[in-house]
């Protein structure tokens, strides 16, 4: 999920939109935007996205609180080596329906939701692949330059995030139905004007996932070509 820094929002509207979710419990929800459960909170809050937030607003939705989960702590650091990125991401438990992308005093900052990521831990302590997808994808949104799009066809965004998401976790490790589990398990099928349905996000998963796969054979292949011609 992402939010873009604009100043044309009205800022009652904001406000109304952070009180009523802040009013809501935390629901567990997948990056789709569904309930991992079949059980929607009062008004569908699940299913509603909120309007264009100020970095104020932004601001609020940070529980300042609770410390952040040392194991997303973690997660995020073998993202970043895996890209070959330096850790420059804050991160911060936050009143968000899953995970959110954002910019905040010019630095990245990804907000999760702990309920939500705490029901993706393996009951061993370890971070799960749904776990890795959700992150992955909303580094993705920071990586491709999402923050700075505000053409408002958040349905694409969405889509070079899920194929950014199955490429690295490819490289990663992951199968196919490791990268698309958490989108398969909770995605909706219909699409919303923020995100696109269930099938079109499996398919962009599967072509960043392939991707990687291509790219890693070729690896492969000229490594032994290297190896080769060392040896004559």
């Amino acid at each position: 999920m992402i939010f873009h820094l604009r100043n044309r929002i009205c800022h009652a509207a904001t406000e109304r939109w952070l009180l009523a979710f802040t009013a809501a419990p935390l629901v567990a929800l997948s990056a789709p935007v569904l309930a991992a459960e079949p059980i929607q909170p009062a008004g569908d809050v699940a299913l509603q996205e909120p309007p264009l937030m100020t970095e104020k607003a932004a601001r609020l939705l940070i529980i300042p609180q609770m410390l952040p989960d040392s194991q997303v702590d973690v997660v995020i650091k073998d993202i970043c080596e895996h890209i070959g990125l330096t850790y420059n991401f804050d991160v911060f438990p936050a009143r968000v329906p899953n995970a959110m992308a954002y910019m905040i005093d010019g630095k990245r900052v990804v907000m999760y939701n702990p309920e939500f990521i705490g029901k993706l831990q393996r009951v061993s302590g370890k971070p799960s692949w749904a776990t890795l997808s959700v992150l992955v994808h909303e580094i993705g949104h920071h990586l491709l330059g999402h923050m700075f799009v505000n053409d408002g066809n958040f349905p694409a965004r969405e889509l070079e995030a899920d194929r950014f998401s199955g490429f690295l976790l490819y490289r990663m490790g992951s199968t196919l139905n490791e990268a698309q589990s958490n989108i398969l398990k909770m995605a909706q099928e219909n699409e919303t004007a923020s995100h696109p349905g269930r099938s079109r996000r499996l398919v962009a998963i599967e072509e960043g996932w392939t991707a990687g796969r291509t790219i890693a054979l070729e690896e492969k292949a000229l490594a032994a070509k290297r190896a080769a011609h060392s040896i004559q």
